[in-house]
């Protein structure tokens, strides 16, 4: 039976996987708006139907078209993506969202602010309590400015919680993220950013190879496009309901947990900020 083929456009973070020679993959994880597909070297690629919340390891299909089941095999590279039954080729080519720097720390400050109140809104925290207490210490270490700590901290999270990306590493990347937002403004958020990305390096090896993707691009200020809105939204002081709302709406507790990285790295910063003005007074 011959594949259907469908055109697709691609992640430019991804382009030496999909222009590449092709390479057998493993599909890791599927669902309904897509797959994720596993190479040799633990590099995963994203296969998403329209609509799905964009990653920056992603091709996105023209079409709303697949089936997928854990196991199956694939092939990337070449300008396409198979899997059993479909052909994606690639036609364009995107560039992953970059967060949007704040312009100032009087921002961060009212930014957190503005999102611990939306955030209350919404209820619990639904994570089991190791990630909630490892993500306290993180939170703990980074405002205190001790580095050591947070890569120590930071290796703590990863790998922490279920599924194919745990709490703890989907935190862990909202943390990254907030801090480059911050890096412009912020001499210290561009060293715990440093520091914790050090941490998760170190301790990749105990998630998944979808979480320790999504961590390095984290890591490069490259987001998810819902978790880029809802930084856009707090760099410009916009108002925060709609872009929440969509994050939380990714994944399980995947969009909460981002949301949590971003707010522990945005107060973190601005804490820092603080003890450095009262020490120069």
């Amino acid at each position: 039976m011959n594949a259907r083929v469908v055109g697709g456009a691609a992640s430019a973070a991804v382009a030496d996987a999909v222009a590449g020679p092709a390479r057998p993959a493993t599909v890791a994880g599927a669902f309904d708006r897509g797959t994720y597909l596993l190479l040799p070297d633990d590099q995963v690629v994203a296969l998403l139907m329209p609509g799905a919340a964009r990653l920056p390891n992603a091709v996105v299909m023209a079409a709303t078209t697949g089936r997928w089941r854990e196991g199956d095999p694939g092939w990337v590279g070449e300008h396409s993506v198979r899997t059993p039954g479909l052909e994606v080729r690639v036609v364009r080519w995107w560039l992953p969202r970059q967060v949007r720097r704040a312009p100032s720390l009087w921002v961060a400050e009212t930014g957190a602010t503005a999102l611990v109140s939306s955030l209350s809104l919404n209820g619990h925290w639904p994570v089991p309590s190791a990630v909630r207490r490892a993500t306290g210490q993180l939170g703990n270490v980074a405002a205190a400015g001790n580095l050591l700590g947070v890569r120590a901290a930071a290796a703590g999270l990863v790998g922490l919680g279920p599924g194919l990306t745990p709490a703890g590493d989907d935190v862990l990347a909202g943390f990254l993220l907030g801090l480059r937002a911050l890096d412009e403004v912020s001499n210290s958020a561009a060293h715990l950013a440093r520091a914790a990305g050090a941490g998760a390096r170190a301790a990749r090896a105990r998630t998944t190879a979808l979480a320790a993707t999504l961590v390095r691009h984290a890591a490069a200020g490259e987001a998810a496009d819902v978790a880029a809105d809802l930084i856009d939204a707090l760099a410009e002081r916009a108002p925060l309901d709609r872009p929440l709302r969509a994050l939380l709406d990714t994944g399980h507790t995947s969009g909460r947990d981002l949301a949590e990285g971003v707010l522990l790295a945005w107060r973190a910063t601005v804490s820092l900020a603080r003890r450095e003005d009262r020490g120069r007074r």
